[in-house]
């Protein structure tokens, strides 16, 4: 764990171009704390005197739980947080059609 400061000097000893950020949601794939905790991180470091998170230094977000043996898209991972939850809305909504229609 290093603070913001020791950060920078490290993105800027290896010449890093983008972050790929941990995206921390719960095993039922929504988000939770944890994800409040990651973009807490996030404004922080893009909201410094040298921010390192900005249109020069872009990031995206990698779902921990995402397993791309079992996903038929490989272009899952690609998806924003909100792309995500809107994703996972209509799997809600078809769920719950499915679910009806069995009845």
């Amino acid at each position: 764990v290093c603070n913001s400061t020791e950060l920078e000097e490290i993105v800027y000893d290896l010449d890093v171009g983008a972050f790929v950020v941990s995206w921390p949601t719960e095993p039922n794939r929504r988000t939770g704390k944890e994800c409040g905790k990651v973009l807490h991180v996030l404004d922080v470091l893009a909201e410094r005197q040298n921010p390192l998170i900005s249109k020069n230094m872009p990031f995206t977000f990698w779902n921990t739980h995402l397993n791309l043996t079992t996903h038929p898209s490989k272009n899952d991972w690609l998806l924003s947080p909100m792309e995500e939850h809107m994703r996972l809305q209509d799997d809600e909504e078809t769920n719950s059609e499915n679910a009806f229609e069995v009845l």
